[in-house]
Formats: C-alpha cells, structure tokens, sequence
C-alpha cells in the first residue's frame, strides 16, 4: 500500500494521462494490485460523502418526488417498497423528499454507482437540473471522465468536402476525392440510421384492480360536476355572458354554444369537453362568472386526480424502463390485459 501511495504521488505509471494524482487514478493503482475491495471502499466513501454533502439543499429544493421516485424504480435503483413510502407522504412536500432521499441513500450505500443514476433522473427534469448537474460535478472532480476525441466538423457543398481545422490550407479536392467522401459520408449516414431504427418493445401489464381505481375516479369526477352544476344552477349567471365566453374558447365550441337555450344546456355542453384529465373548462367558466364556492370541489377533484395518476404512473412501470440511449430510437410499448376492461374506461381513459 505504501509502495502504491508512494507512485502514485509520484506521478508513476502515466497517471498524468488519466487526469493526474486523483482519486480515480489511486482507485486504478490500488485495482491493477489486486486490491479491488480496497478500491471499490474507496470509490463508495467518497461517493456517499457527496451525496451527503447535497442533502440539505436537495432536502429543501428538490420538485416532483413522487416522480422522481417512479423514474428510478423504472432504472432499477428503488425497490417498490421505497416507492411506495414517497406516494404515502403526499400529504406533505418535505416528507416527500425526505423518504425519496432515504431511499436514495440506502441505494447509495448498496452500489455506489446510484448516486450517478440519480443524478441523471434529476437533470431529466426541468425544476431539478441544476441540482443534478451540481452533483455530476463534484462526482467528475473526484473521478474524472476521460476525454474523448473529437471529429472535426465538415462543411459540404457541391463538389468539395473542407475540414474545418484545415480549411486554409486544404487545396480543393477532385471529384475522385468527392465521390469517394461521398460514399464514404452515405455509409456514415447508413450505420447511422441502422443504430436509431431498432424497435424496442416494451410489455407493461395492467392489473385489474386499476379499473376499481378508475371506477373510484369516475364517481369522483362526477360528484365534482354534480356541485358545481347545482352552485351555477343556483348563482344563475347571464346566459349570454357564459355563451360568450364559451365562442371565445374556440370556433368549434363557438358553434355548439349557440345552440344552447339555458344554463342547464351550459352545463351540459361543458361537461361533454371536459374529460376525468382535463376540467380546464368547468374551471375557467367558474372562475370568470366569479362563483367562488365551485372553486374548493375543483381542486378538491383535482387533488384526487393527481394522487390517482401518480399512483397509475407506478402501476404501469412495474418490470420495464424505456431505452434512454440511443437518442430517437424507437419504442413500442404494449399494455396487457388479462381482464376485459368496459367500453367506457377505454374510451375515458384517453
């Protein structure tokens, strides 16, 4: 250990090449000694290290827990059980992120290789970026990445093809030459389109006790027009000031609340745009005729639909990920019933 310590400061065995006298490079000496529990001890203190290091500002910043946590149940990284303690929180953000981060954690310390795939889930998210791109950072001071070489970049016209490096030296090519590059480009171009043509199919089984939850969602979803069409009724808001409204959300809409006579024909015609996923029309239309006593069965509605989507997102992303490399490839995913779900869940499940 000492002789390894001793040229590994010593800058011995072209570590310079591999980013200096670092930790990555002391893992390297300690693993080509055979001492790869030594070096994998060492590679995991500092990795937990950092992620303690992170805690208190992803304890306070972190958005979207819950979805985060069903990303990384789909990367393998969190069991079930995890998962299911960050949705049981939903009733408080900071609980959220505490269980995430306890999850987290444990993962961690039983591969050290999760803190990386964390820190690739957060910077999929638009809110969590910065957050994840902080932690790739202080990870890439301790274990650099080798640099990888890059190609120069080439502009193309009729006849020539320029490297931009050389472009005030290179004298301009034959049409041999261009013929060849051109050939050479389409098998570029071909192996290409060959890496981003395979199909993935993915196989996601539905329980059957999700249509229970559906079911659930539905008679929600119809309670919550029930009160709210008995508010309007009783408010009696201008018929033509709401049929104005409506002609002002669209031309198609515009047509069919012309037809309408009464504010029941209203309330039914809203209802018929609106689905269990999208009330953004009950709510505007309450909203602008000022009936306020609508608003707490709408976001009490909406509260409930989004715990059921959260809940459903899990469901459905038991024992398959979706491919995250190469970029653009093809994926078809096929939900499998083992049970005949009604007509309407199909069709209000869109």
């Amino acid at each position: 250990m000492t002789e390894c310590r001793s040229q590994w400061l010593g800058r011995a065995d072209n570590v310079d090449s591999r980013g200096g006298a670092n930790l990555d490079s002391l893992s390297d000496a300690l693993r080509s000694m055979n001492e790869t529990a030594i070096a994998e001890k060492l590679k995991h203190y500092v990795l937990i290290n950092i992620f303690n290091n992170h805690h208190t500002v992803l304890s306070q910043s972190l958005c979207d827990s819950v979805g985060i946590a069903g990303l990384l149940y789909g990367e393998r990284m969190l069991p079930q059980e995890a998962v299911s303690r960050v949705v049981s929180a939903s009733s408080s953000i900071p609980n959220q992120r505490e269980a995430l981060l306890t999850g987290v954690k444990e993962a961690v310390q039983t591969d050290s290789n999760s803190l990386h795939t964390f820190a690739n889930v957060l910077c999929t998210i638009n809110t969590n970026v910065s957050l994840g791109q902080a932690i790739l950072d202080d990870i890439s001071k301790y274990f650099p990445t080798p640099e990888v070489a890059v190609v120069p970049e080439t502009i193309k016209d009729d006849h020539n093809v320029v490297s931009l490096n050389n472009a005030s030296t290179d004298k301009t090519k034959t049409p041999n030459n261009s013929q060849s590059d051109t050939s050479s480009d389409a098998k570029v171009a071909s192996s290409q389109s060959q890496a981003l043509s395979p199909q993935v199919k993915i196989h996601v089984p539905v329980p059957k006790d999700l249509l229970t939850n559906f079911n659930s969602m539905r008679m929600s979803y119809g309670r919550m027009f029930y009160n709210v069409g008995k508010i309007i009724k009783r408010k009696s808001p201008p018929l033509e000031e709401i049929k104005e409204l409506l002609s002002c959300c669209g031309t198609i809409l515009r047509q069919k609340a012309e037809q309408c006579t009464n504010i029941p024909n209203v309330l039914r015609l809203i209802q018929n745009e609106c689905s269990l996923t999208d009330i953004e029309l009950l709510h505007t239309v309450a909203e602008e005729m000022e009936i306020t006593e609508a608003t707490r069965y709408i976001e009490a509605y909406r509260t409930d639909l989004k715990e059921f989507c959260n809940l459903l997102s899990i469901s459905l992303c038991l024992k398959e990920r979706f491919a995250s490399i190469p970029h653009l490839q093809c994926e078809t995913v096929t939900f499998i019933f083992d049970w005949e779900p009604c007509r309407g869940a199909r069709t209000e499940g869109y």
